[in-house]
């Protein structure tokens, strides 16, 4: 039971690491947008995996002082990565996507959930926060029915607008690529402020569920263009659809590391995490302007989203050079040749960004 009550709680319950981008944003605005008898009856299981019969399910619903409903009334929605997708055993399943898939891997080890297409096939339907061009099928390449959700978009920043006079800065996790620790970043928080300048500071959405990003390219070189003791720019990186991976934090740092060539660098960028909204006050404080990769599948949704929390996205569209980028996953080797600014059309960008306007 006590493992249970760890995996399952009711959805009003639920606290997560960061609420601004990515599927833990989704699942937070689904949720404010529920209406209360409906949010009521909602519980969040973060490894739904683990609950292999009706059995575990009627623990689990224990555990949350609630009552289980019969097994066909389940319906499990599944937020995240369309390669990320589970089920829950004996419920019905339905995947959550703001994904729009722009360029498949060009190499891949043919694992059907490689290409981030194709959903389990328990997966029943599916609820998008956007038209898609092309849904992901089942891994038997059957359709599934698609429903939008226009209105899911800001419900929890709209609660957090009502609430004005309740903001506070200890919801914002920041700190330099220079003195960033593992262990701290993911006991969290990790409550910083930057040192007071006149440098601008720009924000870097970075999709760590997207394993075709340019923004560890993109930012390795940034700080080869930049002077270390007279950067245009300060950049404060936003990760999003994480658990905890920290590794792919430090090997980012490793490889702008030694882009620079000198660990200097290091104090003009920075990884940062809004854990709580009462603290947008705060991010939007440090910088509205955004650079939001073109390439990565959640970038309408990230856009929209940015835009009605009140900042000014920018979206790094086409790019003159193009880089190979190849990364081991769960699926096996993954590689994308995607499109990347040129050192001439990030110079420009930096001079559109750093002058005041």
């Amino acid at each position: 039971m006590r493992r249970h009550r760890a995996s399952i709680l009711p959805i009003s319950d639920v606290r997560l690491p960061q609420c601004l981008l990515g599927s833990e944003a989704q699942l937070a605005a689904f949720a404010a947008a529920l209406p209360p008898e409906h949010a009521a009856r909602c519980v969040f299981a973060p490894l739904p995996e683990i609950f292999a019969d009706a059995r575990s399910l009627v623990h689990a619903w224990a555990g949350c002082g609630m009552a289980a409903p019969a097994t066909g009334d389940i319906l499990h929605l599944r937020f995240g990565s369309v390669r990320m997708a589970r089920v829950l055993k004996g419920a019905r399943n339905a995947a959550v996507v703001a994904e729009v898939v722009r360029a498949q891997p060009l190499a891949s080890s043919g694992h059907p959930f490689a290409s981030g297409l194709h959903l389990p096939a328990a997966m029943e339907r599916i609820f998008a926060y956007a038209p898609i061009a092309v849904p992901p099928v089942r891994v038997d390449g059957t359709s599934l029915p698609v429903e939008l959700l226009r209105p899911c978009l800001d419900a929890d920043l709209a609660a957090v607008r009502r609430r004005r006079g309740r903001q506070s800065a200890g919801g914002l996790d920041m700190v330099s690529f220079a003195d960033f620790d593992s262990g701290a970043w993911a006991a969290g928080p990790v409550p910083g402020v930057p040192a007071k300048s006149d440098v601008p500071m720009v924000l870097l959405p970075w999709n760590l569920d997207h394993p075709g990003s340019i923004v560890p390219d993109l930012l390795a070189r940034l700080v080869r263009l930049q002077d270390v003791t007279a950067p245009r720019v300060r950049v404060l990186v936003l990760p999003f659809n994480y658990l905890g991976q920290t590794g792919l934090i430090r090997r980012l740092i490793a490889h702008v590391a030694a882009a620079a060539g000198d660990r200097a660098a290091l104090a003009h960028v920075a990884i940062g995490r809004l854990t709580s909204l009462s603290s947008l006050p705060a991010l939007r404080a440090l910088s509205r302007t955004a650079w939001v990769e073109a390439g990565d599948p959640e970038h309408d949704w990230t856009m929209a989203r940015m835009t009605a929390a009140g900042f000014r996205p920018l979206s790094l569209a086409g790019g003159e050079d193009r880089v190979w980028v190849e990364v081991d996953t769960r699926y096996g080797t993954l590689a994308y040749h995607p499109h990347i600014l040129s050192l001439r059309e990030l110079a420009a960008l930096l001079d559109r960004t750093a002058t005041p306007r």
